[in-house]
């Protein structure tokens, strides 16, 4: 048994949708769902990355095509696993069945209204209780689980650790064993000191602005000078931070807020997972600019390991290491 967190569709426009029908959901672009059906990841990705673009005409990572493959197989496949979805205060779940899934072509009801096959996979009545039948809110979740239990990406597998907190507070088990851990106590300290703050900026923001003043002062120096490394000029071609800020923001929905280079979930900024996993800002091409287009989001240990090499040549590289292992 796996648990997942989950959202449905851009936007998550598929929830109600999936609420009503008691499924779970996910799409495939009408050009690629053949190839899926035939389980060709190879062709599956090469037309994701010849055809598709991102929502600033950037080519699609192939990272994030075989992250799609997977996504509709994860789905398809899925059968006495745990789903998680959080809506406003309410946190739902249900458990996937063994019934086939059923493929039905629909236009999107957002963006340019593409047509896809959205895949439905039947599962138990979604609930928002817990077993003992007491409503599960998110406002009197723990702060800390909070970290783990919503994902602004499609969908997300849960640690083992983090899979049996969720088991246990769906199944209304006391949580003490979490709760007590000193990581956890700290997590809630935090939390209650900044409550009186008059603004909470999210995990993500806090990395956004942090990475898009980074870039600002990689390519000015405190006397506003263009800084020469290697007789390189890396010019900033964006007006302001805040301009940068919601680009890179755009650029972390377009790739589904995972690696463009590894694939692997980026770390958000606050949580207590892997610091290796932040998110970094990559130039594509390190000979070019901070301009649109040239621009993708990485771990930081990817970034590092990079460095001015070719990308192509990197990902290459990593998807070498994928094989061997």
């Amino acid at each position: 048994m796996a648990v997942y967190v989950a959202n449905f569709g851009r936007e998550n426009y598929a929830w109600d949708e999936c609420l009503r029908r008691s499924t779970i959901a996910t799409m495939n672009d009408l050009g690629v769902h053949p190839l899926w059906e035939a389980g060709d990841r190879e062709g599956y990705v090469d037309y994701a990355f010849k055809h598709f673009r991102t929502s600033k005409n950037g080519k699609v990572p192939k990272t994030l095509a075989s992250r799609w493959f997977n996504l509709m197989t994860i789905i398809n496949e899925s059968d006495g696993d745990i789903w998680i979805h959080r809506d406003k205060d309410d946190l739902w779940w249900t458990t996937s069945l063994p019934e086939p899934s059923t493929f039905e072509t629909i236009r999107e009801p957002i963006g340019n209204n593409d047509e896809v096959v959205i895949c439905h996979k039947p599962c138990e009545k979604w609930s928002k209780v817990d077993l003992q039948k007491r409503p599960l809110k998110w406002r009197e979740i723990h702060i800390k689980a909070r970290d783990f239990l919503s994902t602004e990406s499609t969908l997300q597998q849960l640690s083992k650790n983090y899979a049996d907190y969720a088991l246990s507070l769906v199944k209304g088990e006391p949580l003490d064993e979490w709760h007590s851990l000193e990581i956890w106590k700290k997590k809630r300290e935090k939390a209650d000191a900044e409550a009186g703050l008059v603004k909470n900026f999210t995990s993500w923001e806090i990395a956004v602005s942090r990475i898009a003043d980074t870039a600002f002062h990689t390519t000015k120096a405190a006397d506003g000078s263009i800084v020469r490394q290697k007789k390189k000029v890396k010019n900033m071609m964006f007006n302001n931070i805040s301009v940068l800020e919601e680009y890179i923001k755009e650029l972390a929905r377009d790739q589904d807020y995972h690696c463009a280079l590894t694939g692997l979930p980026l770390n958000r900024e606050d949580h207590d997972g892997d610091s290796e996993l932040n998110i970094s800002l990559d130039r594509i091409d390190s000979d070019g600019h901070y301009e649109e287009g040239n621009l993708q989001i990485v771990c930081k240990f990817a970034n590092r390991w990079k460095s001015n090499d070719d990308n192509d040549l990197f990902v290459r590289l990593i998807e070498k290491v994928r094989e061997a292992i």
